[in-house]
């Protein structure tokens, strides 16, 4: 059973994607990861300080949790158009990984958020991983991201290698 709490961050937090969802439609090397997170915490963090502590947690959780889904998602649509230069894509995940961490360590707590971001790793290992390990790779970013990874995201997945 849900909680108050819950249900109204995630409205909260719907209505403030609802906001910037267009980001996410560019091709994902045009992702702006600081200007989208500057504008979560600047404009949408003033609400948080309203909420109780436990609820804040829960409120940046969930605002990480949705970027990094539409984030990703972003990502896998731009690999219906073959990427070129593999070493730019690692680049921008590891730069973007980082920007994350640095921005809400101190909002969700550095484990925690590491968990949120492991899916980003695990994406970054599989595009850098050798051909013979891609299904351990696939079977790790299945354990992080649930069921919502299905063979079609294996598939986009596949079309960002080069090999």
């Amino acid at each position: 059973m849900k909680t108050i709490s819950e249900t109204t961050v995630k409205r909260i937090t719907k209505e403030i994607f609802e906001k910037i969802l267009f980001e996410f439609k560019e091709n994902f090397f045009d992702i702006d990861v600081p200007r989208i997170l500057k504008f979560l915490i600047q404009n949408d963090g003033k609400l948080s300080y309203n909420l109780h502590m436990l609820v804040q947690k829960k409120f940046w959780t969930n605002i990480i949790h949705t970027f990094i889904f539409n984030y990703l998602k972003s990502l896998l649509i731009t690999a219906n158009h073959k990427i070129k230069n593999i070493e730019d894509l690692k680049k921008k995940l590891d730069l973007d990984y980082n920007f994350i961490l640095e921005e809400f360590q101190e909002r969700v707590g550095r484990n925690s958020l590491e968990d949120c971001l492991k899916v980003i790793k695990e994406f970054n290992n599989f595009i850098s991983s050798d051909p013979d390990l891609i299904g351990l790779c696939c079977k790790n970013i299945r354990e992080v991201s649930g069921p919502s990874f299905k063979i079609s995201t294996v598939k986009s997945l596949l079309k960002l290698r080069i090999d």
